[in-house]
């Protein structure tokens, strides 16, 4: 019997589909029960926007064993305009508000800066410890905030520019405002604010990527802007150390939390430079070199260190 050369191709392929049908199949028990999902904790979310139950970074600092970023914290609080208002509620109010959450967020720890408010007479610089607490009860009473001496905001980051200069290690300059008064000026302040970080430790060449992004003085800017849902980036710049954020997101206590943990920190610690961190580190001070292991230990007893 004579078949055409389509035929040929049609029976070829039904007779491979034939052959896989009758193809044993792979018979893979199901284990649900190892399988577990970790309840996530909604609470902090079920409260009302006016409530703000901050996430405690105290701990988390000391059982990561987290690394200090800077030594010094200069905050702006740019509540000019007060004609405005934001979700109906007055921009100074708004501004005081997010400002506080960001304050109750803080950790516990020693840290030099100040916190200042645009208006003219300035009050006496007197930059000592930075305590949460006491500025809290501040707020809490109504007082008015530190007024830096300057009625606009290019003058007030220039001020701040010059206080961060006269300080020892390394500096963030967190500053809270709507996102319309960053104009053009505002941003060269910014500039300049970062060219005074860097004249104060040069511009040399070195080999490690941190002390090229860093340095003991480094000048870091932080912006938190309202009037819109999105951040203004175009102040982030990526060799510099800071961001923008747009003040909706940080309402919420771990958004918040995970803020002030990058303008505070760099992550935890490794002090032999082994890959481990400390926290997970069992066998700190391997000498540079050592083959370790997952927990920080040499893995060969004859590799010059002992435990």
């Amino acid at each position: 019997m004579w078949i055409s050369k389509k035929h040929s191709v049609a029976l070829t392929v039904l007779f491979m589909t034939g052959c896989g049908l009758m193809e044993p199949l792979v018979e893979v028990p199901n284990s649900y029960s190892t399988a577990t999902v970790s309840p996530y904790e909604l609470s902090l979310y079920d409260e009302s926007i006016h409530l703000f139950t901050p996430v405690p970074l105290s701990k988390k600092m000391e059982d990561k064993k987290l690394t200090r970023r800077i030594e010094n914290l200069l905050v702006l609080v740019d509540s000019s305009g007060t004609d405005k208002s934001y979700r109906g509620i007055p921009d100074a109010i708004y501004q005081r508000e997010l400002f506080r959450r960001f304050n109750r967020s803080m950790p516990r720890f020693a840290l030099r800066g100040g916190v200042w408010q645009l208006g003219d007479p300035p009050v006496p610089e007197v930059i000592a410890s930075y305590l949460p607490h006491n500025i809290e009860s501040d707020l809490n009473s109504g007082d008015d905030l530190p007024r830096i001496g300057s009625t606009d905001l290019v003058g007030a980051i220039d001020k701040a520019t010059e206080m961060a200069a006269r300080l020892r290690g390394r500096t963030a300059l967190v500053l809270f405002t709507r996102w319309e008064h960053l104009t053009v000026e505002v941003e060269n302040a910014v500039k300049r604010y970062y060219q005074r970080g860097q004249a104060e430790i040069g511009f040399n060449i070195v080999p490690s990527v941190d002390d090229w992004l860093g340095g003991d003085n480094t000048f870091c800017f932080y912006a938190i802007g309202t009037g819109n849902s999105m951040s203004r980036s175009k102040l982030d710049q990526v060799d510099k150390c800071g961001g923008s954020e747009g003040s909706e997101k940080l309402m919420q206590p771990r958004a918040m939390s995970h803020f002030v943990e990058t303008i505070l920190f760099t992550g935890p610690a490794d002090s032999d430079q082994d890959g481990i961190y400390d926290y997970e580190d069992t066998c700190p001070g391997t000498p540079v070199g050592t083959l370790i292991g997952f927990d920080g230990c040499a893995m060969f007893k004859n590799s010059g260190y002992e435990e």
